[in-house]
């Protein structure tokens, strides 16, 4: 449960207009700490016109379409917590995956932790593996992990430890920043390493398959910091990844 406790979204138009609404867009956004704004979780109908709207956490990350289902999503969040919801140190955040009918405003949680910090340890990627399984992006822990929802285990781990020397990469406290994961047809798991500048393929079995990296550490002309890599299969024209080049400013297809 949610430990700063339930609230409810705030629905600026009623959402039975997604009904007869056609195609919809999802949009999570992050929010600006500096200046104090808020984000948000937003559905556009294909006029442009809101139909649903959530204000509820401090921070939106990714938002996925639930498969087989009209207007379902899961959606990645986070609110900050401190005091006696906070166990390790004075504050924490409370990061946690949610699934939400936007028609019906029906909505449950289907994982959270609380991790004992804020900044570097708001997870910004969650990918379903089947209907019990989660794969996380686990920025706090410089690691990939998988959790079974039932029981609230982890059930396999990769480190970053594992393929990275800690000469590379970010500071301490954000060494690597991982900040996107993906499960493929074929069970690998890609997820993009923001602070060495590289996407790479992991076989849950045997690590990261290297002759698949894309990126190396400094190789700024191809990667440079960058987020929300997404997979093309070849039966779409790939193998392919197309990816925000973000210190680059650009979008790129490789």
């Amino acid at each position: 449960t949610d430990p700063s406790g339930p609230s409810s979204p705030e629905r600026t138009v009623d959402p039975s207009r997604l009904d007869d609404a056609g195609n919809f867009t999802v949009v999570a956004t992050q929010g600006f700490f500096v200046s104090d704004e808020g984000a948000e979780l937003v559905a556009f109908a294909g006029d442009g016109d809101v139909v649903y709207y959530d204000s509820t956490y401090r921070v939106y990350f990714d938002v996925d379409p639930v498969p087989g289902t009209r207007a379902t999503v899961e959606y990645l969040a986070a609110r900050h917590l401190a005091g006696d919801a906070c166990t390790e140190t004075p504050r924490c955040t409370y990061n946690v995956y949610r699934r939400v009918n936007l028609s019906t405003g029906e909505s449950e949680t289907v994982y959270g932790e609380v991790t004992p910090r804020i900044y570097s340890a708001r997870w910004h990627d969650i990918d379903r593996i089947n209907d019990t399984h989660l794969v996380i992006a686990d920025i706090l822990n410089d690691s990939v992990r998988i959790v079974d929802t039932t029981t609230n285990e982890t059930t396999w781990t990769w480190h970053a430890s594992q393929t990275f020397n800690r000469s590379v990469g970010g500071q301490e406290g954000d060494w690597t920043h991982i900040n996107d994961v993906e499960v493929l047809a074929d069970g690998r798991i890609m997820a993009s390493v923001r602070n060495m500048d590289q996407v790479v393929f992991i076989d849950p079995g045997d690590g990261v398959q290297h002759n698949w990296t894309l990126g190396a550490e400094g190789d700024y002309a191809t990667l440079y910091e960058q987020h929300n890599p997404d997979y093309i299969p070849p039966e779409r024209g790939g193998p392919a990844i197309s990816v925000a080049d973000s210190e680059n400013t650009r979008v790129l297809e490789y």
